[in-house]
């Protein structure tokens, strides 16, 4: 089914498949190449004008594929308009560009290019040298193997960890997880959103390692569920809502034990986890919505409606707050059969509610079991 199939989308986006050594020519590792090549084709188009041969070398390093592609997950962007964008860097007014196609992903997909990237190059011309510095701080660290020691901290089995790392320049996202293990964060993005009061304060070098390492506990822990799901045999409507437990998982156990270092506290003072303060409520959305999906009927059209209030940090900040009572109640031991399970999610939360003994709010129990059971 087409619902089924955008839920395994999603679950790809949240935590990408298990990644292959190598990608192309490129050795997995911490990739600099393209953010080096932006900086000096900033330099050169304030120096009057780009030249072709400078905008072909950019648009040829994988990291530009790279960021093009993370903004066709949910826009449509082509390499064409990205060029015209640079192109115009020395121009007054943007590009004239003409969308793919009639859809609304176009149209948003030229938003971005013209509200968001085209102005976040044109901040980076100004502070070259700021940019340049936080590039050279991040080369100094071994990105790679801090966020391999991290992610494979919070895994609950031993699998392999090959994720390829690009620093890199010119997208949407501060950082993305894409397929085949290839990870990037990206210097201007997040530069630049500092200043808009999109973001808070720009990252710590450390910080940055932990963006990684989130994505790399993704790559494992997807593994690791796959398994689970493959011995499974289960029917569209209980696909549904297995991918939607996945996806709490995998971004609630990366937010909590990566990002948070394992303390609900430590997301809450992150303006990216305003969503941690609905508490409960979001609970009972979350409930909602896998009581939705569990239907034996839903329309394709009201997908997006159903999973809308799970956009931005839904699925991270409900994932951390079942976790985080979980963690408190048993420790990581009892956490860990939740992440290599995800059907466990609801009762083991039940669970640790009343060992909390705090009479907190709870899963509906048949629901939970219904859960706990899907494939059976």
């Amino acid at each position: 089914m087409k619902i089924v199939a955008r839920l395994m989308g999603l679950a790809a986006v949240l935590g990408s498949s298990f990644p292959a050594p190598v990608v192309g020519q490129i050795a997995c590792g911490a990739d600099f190449s393209q953010a080096d090549r932006m900086v000096r084709l900033l330099e050169q188009v304030e120096a009057g004008g780009v030249s072709d041969a400078l905008v072909d070398s950019f648009m040829s390093e994988h990291g530009t594929e790279l960021i093009i592609e993370q903004q066709n997950i949910s826009r449509t962007v082509t390499a064409h308009q990205y060029r015209q964008v640079l192109e115009s860097l020395s121009e007054r007014e943007p590009p004239a560009l003409q969308p793919a196609d009639d859809g609304v992903r176009a149209r948003r997909g030229l938003e971005g290019l013209l509200e968001d990237v085209r102005p976040s190059m044109l901040w980076g011309m100004r502070h070259r040298d700021l940019l340049a510095r936080r590039v050279e701080e991040l080369r100094g660290r071994d990105l790679r193997s801090s966020a391999i020691g991290t992610a494979r901290t919070y895994l609950p089995e031993e699998v392999p960890l090959a994720p390829c790392l690009f620093v890199v320049m010119g997208g949407r996202a501060g950082a993305a997880a894409l397929e085949d293990g290839e990870i990037y964060f990206d210097v201007l993005a997040t530069s630049f959103r500092e200043t808009t009061g999109a973001l808070g304060p720009y990252p710590s070098t450390d910080k940055v390692s932990d963006y990684y390492a989130h994505e790399v506990h993704h790559l494992g822990l997807s593994a690791i569920i796959d398994r689970a799901r493959d011995s499974l045999q289960l029917s569209d409507a209980e696909e549904r809502v297995f991918e939607f437990l996945r996806a709490i998982v995998l971004e609630g156990s990366a937010s909590y034990f990566i990002t948070g270092h394992g303390s609900l506290a430590m997301l809450e003072g992150d303006p990216q986890f305003a969503m941690l303060s609905k508490g409960d409520s979001l609970l009972e959305t979350a409930q909602q919505i896998l009581i939705t999906l569990s239907g034996e009927q839903l329309e394709e059209a009201a997908y997006d409606s159903v999973m809308a209030p799970m956009l931005g940090t839904g699925w991270h900040s409900a994932g951390a707050l079942i976790l985080h009572a979980i963690d408190r109640a048993g420790g990581f031991p009892a956490v860990a059969p939740v992440l290599v399970d995800p059907r466990k999610l609801l009762v083991a939360y039940n669970a640790a509610q009343v060992d909390l003994g705090h009479g907190g709010w709870t899963f509906d129990a048949a629901l939970a079991e219904r859960v706990q059971n899907l494939g059976h």
